[in-house]
């Protein structure tokens, strides 16, 4: 109980001071632990407003999950290994935020019955209204190239991905 207390009143002076900091005040940077697509966009979020920002990432490249992974006779097979999925919900504060860093963006690539989303002019008004279409459902040799892979998938992850997938928090 007492943990939970100090934890309680170190996030309360924390809120405290950085709702009444200024610019000039901000002088220990804000610690991000992971470079995946959450660590990487609350750190352009922070920056955004002027905060310093540090971001540790345990792996040789960001992305964390979602990172890409090729593979083939001459390395050019190219998987995805995770989804940045674009909804109805986020399509507007996403894409901005991938533009701005740079990502290559693919609107409806893929084998699977979904919906098209057409790229837009930046910057995005939040009441933008996006037409989208469905897309056709798959052929039979499309669900069987995509059950191939996903075999390989699976087990990629299994030895890639899974020791680092657990929380490793001690129970005390």
């Amino acid at each position: 109980m007492i943990r939970l207390v100090a934890l309680v009143s170190f996030l309360v002076s924390f809120l405290n001071y950085s709702t009444n900091a200024t610019q000039s005040t901000r002088e220990s940077p804000v610690c991000i632990v992971g470079a995946g697509p959450s660590g990487l966009a609350a750190a352009h979020e922070l920056e955004s407003k002027g905060y310093s920002v540090v971001i540790f990432e345990r792996q040789a490249e960001v992305g964390g999950k979602c990172q890409a992974y090729y593979d083939g006779p001459d390395g050019t097979l190219f998987h995805p290994l995770g989804a940045i999925v674009l909804s109805n919900a986020t399509y507007v504060q996403t894409l901005p935020i991938a533009v701005a860093a740079g990502v290559t963006f693919f609107p409806a690539t893929g084998i699977t019955d979904g919906w098209n989303y057409p790229p837009l002019s930046l910057p995005i008004d939040p009441y933008t209204t996006v037409n989208i279409t469905p897309t056709p459902a798959p052929t039979s040799a499309q669900i069987a190239l995509l059950q191939e892979e996903l075999a390989r998938y699976v087990a990629f992850w299994q030895t890639e991905f899974v020791p680092f997938a657990a929380i490793r928090y001690t129970v005390e």
